[in-house]
């Protein structure tokens, strides 16, 4: 079927967060990206040309404290690799669980990094892998297997919901994939329809085909998209983490450019000249240079010439570089103490933990409501692939970024508990990689099979045998 009005056009409500959304991306990716958008984040100097405004851009520096900031929490979540329950027989689908083969902690970076920057993120668990599949061994055979797709923000052109059985739910959602193509899912008399609207170049008309996705023949009774947000709630978007920092980043770019600015002209000393009868001489005619003298013809004790170089002087140029500190403070306290300077004294664990405990809370809130959104999509695409229950499948991003590993007190009184019978061998290991003794990775299983293997393979050393004592040989 074909359409000469499809839905292309960016609802109100996402279409206004553009520009917040641009900002912030922007002063993420730093310099190159900010001084490519031009006046947009600085304003041309009154009758400024246009060779003078480059060479203006040119000069002023940028202070990249939005990028730094975001690589610092992404840092924060992701210091400790996150954890993905599921069985042994998905570990190749989620080893590769998106359409370009990415695993699943490449998917959570990919979606925390949107969520920091733009407050949202979207997650379409794709059903046209299991289209025709009734089981697993059809969908091997076929080639195709249900996927994740992540959809940034910018490109959600619309979600709209409605209320069943007391419950929000999504009933359309259109995505634009290029230029020229959108898709459309649509929940149509409580059936999953996808509808992809593509146009040809040069065309005006899109040409429509739609499909109803079905898990093992059954078509589906819900939108399978996901709209991940920083608060973990709703379906629409959000203040982003990052977005009172990026806006605060522009300040500062303009701050950094009037104490620049004024540093550029009032820094070097200026030449000036005066006397009567000057009008004949051209500023090319006057050279003043070491060993050079300047002869003014025609002027006499009565017509004197002064020349003097004049060198700024004032306390003008100190204010603008206190506004510029001043900015980088305050930004320090939107970024959080990953800007600011580390205490020369001594900082006991307490009080450290205090002094970032709302950064914490805010960074923590967000990685558990990344946590559950994508523990949903991950749940999702274990049942289509193998039917397994939800409740097999768990995905946890890091909360714990106050690294504070177990001191080997602890740890001898854990090991010590265990040989007394107090808590098994695998609570042992749990501990003992919650306090950072052992590395996430450590897996129990495999290290008592090693253990074992080692036990009957090991070569022992050997020793003489100890000769037995008699009471003859003892005299008696």
């Amino acid at each position: 079927m074909t359409n000469t009005k499809p839905i292309t056009e960016y609802s109100e409500l996402f279409l206004s967060q553009h520009p917040a959304w641009k900002r912030t991306r922007d002063m993420i990716a730093g310099e190159d990206a900010v001084k490519a958008a031009g006046e947009a984040y600085l304003p041309r100097v009154h009758g400024q040309s246009d060779d003078s405004y480059k060479r203006y851009l040119k000069r002023v520096p940028f202070f990249p404290s939005t990028s730094r900031t975001s690589e610092g929490l992404l840092g924060l979540i992701f210091r400790v690799p996150p954890s993905l329950k599921h069985p042994d027989g998905l570990k190749d689908v989620f080893s590769t669980v998106t359409p370009d083969g990415y695993n699943f902690e490449d998917l959570a970076r990919e979606v925390t990094t949107d969520v920091l920057a733009t407050g949202c993120s979207g997650l379409l668990v794709d059903a046209a892998a299991s289209n025709t599949a009734r089981n697993r061994l059809e969908a091997e055979k076929s080639g195709g297997r249900p996927f994740i797709a992540r959809y940034a923000p910018e490109s959600i052109l619309t979600l709209e919901t409605g209320v069943v059985n007391y419950r929000q739910v999504l009933n359309r959602v259109c995505l634009k994939e290029s230029d020229n193509q959108v898709r459309e899912l649509l929940l149509e008399d409580n059936i999953y329809k996808v509808r992809v609207h593509t146009k040809k170049e040069g065309e005006n008309e899109f040409t429509i085909a739609e499909t109803i996705p079905t898990v093992k023949g059954q078509p589906l009774d819900y939108i399978p998209f996901y709209f991940v947000t920083a608060t973990g709630r709703g379906y629409k978007p959000v203040k982003a983490p990052l977005h009172d920092l990026a806006a605060h980043n522009v300040h500062i770019y303009n701050e950094q450019a009037d104490a620049k600015n004024s540093r550029f002209y009032s820094s070097a000393p200026m030449l000036t000249i005066r006397g009567n009868n000057l009008e004949d001489y051209k500023a090319d005619d006057i050279v003043i240079a070491p060993g050079k003298v300047q002869l003014f013809e025609g002027h006499t004790a009565e017509t004197p010439i002064e020349i003097k170089y004049v060198e700024f002087s004032g306390a003008g140029q100190q204010v603008l570089e206190n506004a510029v500190s001043t900015a980088k403070q305050e930004a320090a306290t939107l970024g959080s103490s990953i800007l600011a300077a580390e205490r020369s004294a001594v900082e006991a664990a307490e009080t450290h933990a205090i002094r970032r405990a709302s950064e914490n809370s805010v960074v923590a809130a967000v990685a558990r409501a990344i946590s559950r959104k994508l523990t949903e999509a991950f749940q999702i695409v274990a049942e289509w692939h193998d039917g397994t229950k939800p409740d097999d499948i768990a995905f946890e991003l890091n909360t714990d970024f106050l690294p504070d590993a177990m001191d080997a007190q602890t740890a001898t009184f854990i090991m010590g508990l265990w040989q007394a019978g107090g808590i098994s061998r695998g609570s042992m290991w749990q501990v003992l990689k919650q306090g950072e003794l052992l590395p996430s990775t450590f897996d129990e299983e495999a290290e008592a099979a090693l253990l074992d293997s080692e036990s009957l393979t090991i070569d022992r050393p050997t020793f003489p045998a100890v000769p037995s004592v008699t009471d003859d040989e003892n005299g008696q």
